[in-house]
């Protein structure tokens, strides 16, 4: 056993210490482990495949790996109903990673298991599983195909759940095809069944159903009826999560009826609740439907604010998905006020995500979005690559409404810049997937748009024609924009060949169809103001809610305190553990190099000038590994012991003289308790990424890299801590500047200077991230407005044998450590590092990447 095998043995065990004291399992998962451990050799892939289920959909890599090992385990003992199901959990595990191919593979495999079995009701339920992949896919047919057989089989064993399932899943499939009378008439039939059935909360799930078809058809007095049903369950059952979702679904449709009001009222309702049950993801969505109400009042500042606490919470919790949805909302915010170049920022972040993803309806989105940016920026070549790019994936899935909006927008794009033929071509192709897919809006905005077209070559045959379909389009949609612009088309048109008269009377209808729309705008405005000045009126209740989800917040920060409090002596004992283990290991691993060296000796005595040398570089290597311990145990015995210490020490304060204490000492003290719990995460990570350096476990992996996302990205990690010391942090980097390094460590880099900047500067002071572009590098300096390094001090910051660390302005620890990985990362990707400072002025940390391979 040598020092590094010590080291990271210790380092591993601190892992599994943390994530037991940072996630908490479920006492389902905590028992079933337990039973896993002393289970009977028949018993284990039964209970495997229920640990397995127990991870979803929280954590489905952990669901695949348990999957995997009852199968293993199942398919030995020859058991086809363990094996079905361990295929099963494990479709379902990629399923929610998104891994579509891999989860249908798995389901097919599960099908077979269990045909042989004859299991038929396991049959179905796998089928409707299959059928939502393909559902996710965009393949109608094949999901229709996969529902279809389920609704055969429980219909063959009477099986009235799972009849009523199908009914469910036949009306979502109607819905995202927007067929939604298809959609009203399954989710009613199966909400039959349900009811014959009693069980209440299947009862709700259908009603909720419904309810979301009439708010989609606009019925919205309807849908609030329906969903009044399911809070009714809802509030009997006490589900508190439940209970939110229910809310904020009635919020969304006053929010759709435009009642900005009670869309506030019931939006902050559940964010209360959710609060109380502590589901952040849920808190993160109430925050997005928030934000999405005021951009639509026109309050563009308040929607960034709650979109971006939205989005703070997905990003500490990894969720990719939701982190691009919002980033595509703040794009939109950009884009409408014409910001675009924030606006592509944004949407080319979310692009990033969804990339990552792999799910190509949502890249397609941004795609398009990309190209509605750079159209408005007259960049038609960037405009007709990303408009090209969402195409032809929009027709790889089959989404034929997304295909139409491509089509429109490259038709819109030829037309702007007049380039007539090929903007009638696409809109051509916009009009014939239209007329295949019954779209009437799309059928008669592409009919305008080529009569348009049309009338620039003069050639007016067919053009009247193409108008009257725009104006049956109009009528069915009702959507007087239609009919105005149809109108106005016509009157050009009877111009054009000298019906004056006729010219005339269209031109006055276009006249009120577009004097009637601006009352209808003016009235809408006028009602936006008055929404606005109800919510003035509104704003002492609405802060008294604020003020109780504050309130909640602290309830909630304090259990977080006791938790910690019964958690701390059992770390305390581990860490005793580790210190002897590492003890232990490193007198046993001195031992056995004396030993080797004296055999050295001995064997080749007659060679002692070579045995000299290897003893000095032995010796050396000795030295190296001995400053590597001495920091170790430094850090360990005081900068864990100390913020550790203080977490103990203020936990029992608050819980011992809770009821003696004001609340702002107790907000001092909840301060502190997150100050050294922050200190000890950042400590530890960096602990682990020292280790993994040093053991060669870390492969460098360099790609181009878009500078700006990454620094906004560990910015927003540090804001909580910059705004309580009142510091601002300013970004002075160019959306264009790329470096060409490992994106793990670039973030690592960022984080350690960014997070000594915020620590060594006082309050009300200032840290700017600045880079500049050279011909093959760009240099980025985090400057600071602090404290400043003596002198004499700076040639002590990267080396490890020095043990230099100074305190922070609100006495803040550090161990030095970070400064070190900096140092290691930077020339890991052929950069250099090095700083300037004032002291009482602040410094500068510079480092340089290069910008390309």
């Amino acid at each position: 056993m040598n020092n590094k095998s010590v080291l990271v043995s210790f380092l591993l065990i601190m892992t599994l210490t943390l994530a037991g004291f940072t996630q908490s399992s479920s006492p389902k998962t905590d028992s079933l482990l337990i039973l896993v451990g002393k289970a009977a050799k028949k018993d284990q892939a039964r209970l495997l495949n229920e640990l397995s289920e127990s991870y979803l959909p929280a954590s489905p890599d952990k669901c695949i790996t348990y999957a995997n090992k009852a199968l293993d385990i199942a398919e030995k003992q020859k058991d086809q109903t363990q094996t079905g199901i361990s295929y099963k959990n494990s479709g379902a595990g990629y399923a929610t990673l998104y891994q579509y191919d891999k989860a249908l593979e798995n389901y097919t495999l599960s099908i077979q298991c269990f045909i042989k079995t004859g299991n038929q009701s396991q049959v179905a339920a796998v089928l409707i599983n299959k059928g939502l992949v393909f559902r996710e896919k965009n393949n109608y047919e094949g999901a229709m195909d996969h529902f279809t057989r389920a609704m055969t089989i429980y219909r063959s064993v009477n099986d009235l759940s799972g009849e009523a399932k199908v009914r469910t899943m036949l009306g979502s499939l109607a819905l995202k095809k927007s067929n939604f009378q298809v959609a009203l008439q399954n989710y009613k039939e199966g909400l039959v069944i349900r009811q014959k059935l009693k069980v209440p909360e299947d009862i709700a799930v259908s009603l909720s159903y419904v309810a979301q078809v009439y708010k989609e058809i606009n019925q919205f007095d309807t849908s609030v009826l329906y969903y009044q049903k399911v809070l009714d369950i809802r509030l009997k059952s006490k589900n508190k999560g439940l209970l939110a979702n229910t809310l904020n679904d009635i919020g969304g449709v006053y929010w759709s009826k435009h009642d900005y009001e009670k869309a506030f009222e019931f939006y902050f309702r559940s964010i209360k609740i959710r609060y109380e049950a502590g589901d952040k993801t849920e808190i993160a969505n109430s925050y997005q439907n928030i934000g999405t109400l005021f951009s639509n009042l026109g309050n563009s500042n308040k929607a960034r604010e709650y979109y971006q606490q939205a989005l703070a919470i997905y990003i500490e919790s990894d969720d990719k998905r939701k982190i691009a949805s919002t980033v595509t909302l703040l794009g939109n915010i950009e884009y409408k006020m014409h910001n675009f170049q924030e606006a592509l920022n944004y949407f080319n972040l979310a692009l990033n995500y969804r990339k990552s993803i792999g799910e190509k309806k949502e890249i397609s989105i941004s795609l398009n979005s990309l190209g509605n940016v750079y159209s408005e920026l007259n960049n038609e070549a960037n405009a007709v690559k990303y408009f090209t790019d969402a195409l032809t994936m929009r027709r790889e899935i089959k989404d034929y409404n997304g295909e139409i909006i491509t089509l429109i927008g490259l038709g819109n794009l030829y037309q702007k810049s007049g380039v007539t033929l090929k903007a009638l071509s696409y809109f051509e192709s916009a009009n014939k997937r239209s007329n295949e897919t019954g779209n009437t809006l799309y059928i008669g905005l592409s009919a305008r748009k080529m009569a348009e077209e049309l009338l620039v070559q003069n050639h007016t045959e067919n053009v009247e024609a193409l108008l009257n379909i725009s104006l049956e389009a109009g009528r069915k949609t009702n959507n007087p924009e239609l009919h105005k612009l149809a109108h106005y088309t016509l009157y050009l048109l009877y111009k054009k060949k000298g019906y004056f008269e006729k010219a005339m009377n269209e031109y006055v209808t276009y006249s009120k169809v577009k004097d009637s729309l601006q009352i209808a705008q003016n009235s809408l405005q006028m009602m936006s103001v008055q929404q606005n000045l109800e919510l003035e009126k509104k704003n002492n209740e609405i802060k008294v809610i604020e003020g109780q989800i504050d309130i909640l917040k602290e309830k909630t920060e304090k259990q977080a305190t006791r938790l910690i409090k019964e958690k701390i002596i059992l770390i305390f004992l581990i860490l005793f553990i580790c210190f002897l283990f590492i003890i232990a290991g490193l007198i046993y691993n001195r031992y056995k190099i004396r030993r080797k060296n004296n055999q050295l000796l001995q064997e080749q005595f007659a060679q002692l000038e070579i045995a000299n040398v290897q003893l000095k570089q032995n010796e050396g290597d000795l030295n190296k590994l001995n400053a590597t311990k001495d920091k170790y145990f430094a850090i360990i015995a005081h900068d864990i012991k100390n913020p550790l210490s203080a977490l103990l020490n203020f936990s029992h304060i608050i819980v011992e003289k809770y009821d003696s204490l004001k609340d702002s000492e107790i907000k001092d003290f909840n301060r502190h308790i997150n100050e050294s719990a922050y200190n000890i995460n950042i400590l530890l990570e960096n602990l682990l990424s020292w280790a993994r350096a040093n053991t060669n476990r870390i492969k460098l992996q360099p790609v181009q890299i878009k500078l700006l996302p990454v620094v906004k990205s560990m910015c927003l990690l540090h804001d909580l801590r910059a705004h309580q010391k009142k510091i601002s942090i300013k970004i002075e980097v160019s959306p264009e500047i790329q470096v060409f390094a490992d994106m793990q460590m670039i973030s690592l880099i960022l984080r350690n200077l960014i997070s000594n900047a915020v620590k060594f500067t006082p309050n009300g002071g200032s840290v700017c991230i600045k880079a500049i572009e050279t011909i093959r590098r760009v240099e980025i300096s985090i400057i600071d407005s602090g404290v400043g390094i003596k002198p004499s001090d700076l040639e002590k910051l990267f080396r490890i044998d020095s043990g230099f660390t100074t305190l922070g302005t609100n006495d803040e620890r550090g161990s030095g450590l970070g400064l070190l990985l900096v140092k290691e990362f930077v020339e890991k990707n052929n950069g250099q590092v090095y700083v300037s400072s004032i002291p009482g002025k602040g410094s500068t940390f510079t480092f340089s990447l290069p910008n390309y391979v």
